[in-house]
This record gives structure tokens, C-alpha cells and sequence, in this order.
């Protein structure tokens, strides 16, 4: 299960696997799909939700130019959910920090792999915006938790359709 959890910023990497959609769509979802959970609010206010599964998605957001540390509750996540889908622990390892990105007006603390932080850091400036390829892997309490295994800076449409027009052969 290695790949699940490849090292970013290499040519290995999957991109195909990943479902582009939003942040906010997976919280909806995930929200629908525990609806009868949330019936029993403070029955369930400290708890654990973990998939079971690797759902894999990239992401468009802005990037803060933010890091920190990550909670001991987010580690305990992280190692249940290697354990749970038995992913070597060991690989736990590569998610210390995480990174502040929005989606909106919302704003998210996502754990990224250590080896994408050095291309985060020469790449990205405060307000990119980027692509970014996370797994969803649970809950704590009421944070959705996913890791990050990669990152693209994204191209304005702009941009896009410039180049497009430059290297378009007319008649």
C-alpha cells in the first residue's frame, strides 16, 4: 500500500487516481453519510470517524503561506487509519506539518508529507492557487481530517489560453 501514500514530487505519482472535486463537496457528502450520527450530538461529540477505504481527490484551493505543527489528535487519526487499512506505521512519519489553505471564505489545516514542504516553500507564494491531492481519511471530533501526497500551482486561465495561442499553427 506504499503507493497510497507515495512520495510527492516525483514522477511515480498518480495523478489519474485522484477526483477532482471540492473540499466543501467531500464535507457534504461525509456530513450526509453520518447524518444519523449527528442526531445524537453530544453522544458523539468526542469521537473518532475513520475510513475504511482510500478516497483519493485533488482539490483546487489558495494556499496561505501558513504551517504549523500538527495536533496530537490529528496524529492519532493518522496512525489509526495506517493501522486500520494496515499501511506501514513507519509512514506516519511523513505527515508533521500541515499547511493553510482555503476554499471560499473557509479555511483548512491540512497535514502535507514532509518531502512536498521544501516545494511548497521554493514554489508558493501567500494567496497561489493550487491543486492539491489529498486523501480524506476521518473525522475527530468535528475536523475533517485528509493528508496531502501532492501539489500542483495552478495557471491562471489566462495564462492558459495565451500559451495555447502562441504555439497554435494557423493556416
Amino acid at each position: 500500500m506504499f503507493s497510497v501514500l507515495s512520495v510527492g514530487r516525483t514522477s511515480e505519482f498518480d495523478y489519474a487516481a485522484y477526483s477532482q472535486t471540492t473540499l466543501q463537496e467531500i464535507i457534504i457528502a461525509e456530513e450526509l453519510n453520518h447524518a444519523h450520527e449527528q442526531a445524537e450530538d453530544e453522544k458523539y461529540k468526542a469521537y473518532i470517524q475513520l475510513e475504511c477505504d482510500v478516497f483519493k481527490y485533488q482539490v483546487p484551493c489558495s494556499y496561505s503561506n501558513l504551517q504549523r505543527s500538527i495536533s496530537e489528535k490529528k496524529k492519532n487519526v493518522i496512525m489509526l487509519w495506517m493501522e486500520t487499512l494496515k499501511i506501514d506505521l513507519k509512514l506516519a512519519a511523513l505527515y508533521l506539518h500541515e499547511i493553510q489553505v482555503t476554499e471560499g471564505m473557509r479555511v483548512y489545516w491540512i497535514p502535507v508529507q514532509e518531502q512536498i514542504i521544501p516545494h511548497i516553500k521554493t514554489e508558493l507564494v501567500r494567496n497561489d492557487a493550487i491543486e492539491l491531492f489529498i486523501i480524506f481519511i476521518g473525522k475527530v471530533e468535528s475536523e475533517f481530517v485528509f493528508i496531502a501526497t501532492e501539489f500542483e500551482k495552478s495557471t491562471s486561465p489566462g495564462k492558459n489560453s495565451l500559451e495555447a495561442s502562441r504555439h497554435t499553427v494557423k493556416p
